[in-house]
């Protein structure tokens, strides 16, 4: 992968920062191993996140009144669900140690 970034550089992270199932963290890894300069990596990035922020900010404001609701809803079972499953795993790791 860092070849792809060292051969095209900043049009590599702007492609790959506008697709929504590209890492971002395996993206700004390998740009850091190659020569690409700040100033271009940031052009970059800005540029190719600036679609999916004015999307995320137009359908975060879509949601309103019941819809709202149920995303808030869902996002708290999911929460509490990962909090149970955490503690679980905690647990089951003490009474194994000990």
């Amino acid at each position: 992968m860092t070849y792809f970034f060292e051969r095209y550089g900043k049009w590599a992270v702007l492609v790959a920062r506008l697709l929504p199932f590209m890492s971002f963290d395996i993206v700004s890894y390998a740009a850091g191993l190659t020569g690409m300069g700040f100033w271009e990596f940031l052009w970059a990035t800005g540029l190719g996140q600036l679609p999916a922020t004015l999307i995320y900010s137009y359908v975060g404001d879509m949601l309103a009144g019941s819809a709202r609701n149920f995303v808030f809803g869902l996002l708290l079972l999911f929460a509490l669900s990962a909090l149970v499953f955490m503690g679980r795993r905690i647990w089951n790791d003490r009474q194994t140690v000990a």
